[in-house]
């Protein structure tokens, strides 16, 4: 079972998102997952090369409507429902290979 943890990689979301990087270095946030658990999940900012949130949104519109009704991010969705569900996290994963 993935979790947030799983799916996080700090040095990704850091080079991904300078702003975050400057905002860690200035001291700002702990670190970048500080800063993905607050703000950029919801933000649709993608944790780590293991979960494109862009994806996730556009080949399951449904869960579009579903984070824009409810306020869940699109990771959480996944972690929560979309695994257990057979949904891919990014283009080239088959998550009903590893059921």
């Amino acid at each position: 079972m993935l979790d947030i943890y799983s799916l996080y990689e700090d040095s990704y979301y850091l080079a991904k998102n300078p702003d975050v990087e400057q905002a860690v270095a200035a001291g700002s946030f702990t670190n970048g997952f500080e800063h993905f658990l607050y703000f950029g999940q919801y933000e649709g900012r993608n944790p780590g090369p293991f979960f494109d949130t862009q994806f996730y949104l556009e080949i399951y519109p449904e869960i579009a409507d579903i984070v824009s009704n409810t306020g869940i991010s699109p990771i959480q969705h996944f972690i929560e429902y979309g695994q257990f569900e057979g949904r891919d996290p990014f283009f080239d994963f088959f998550t009903d290979f590893y059921l």
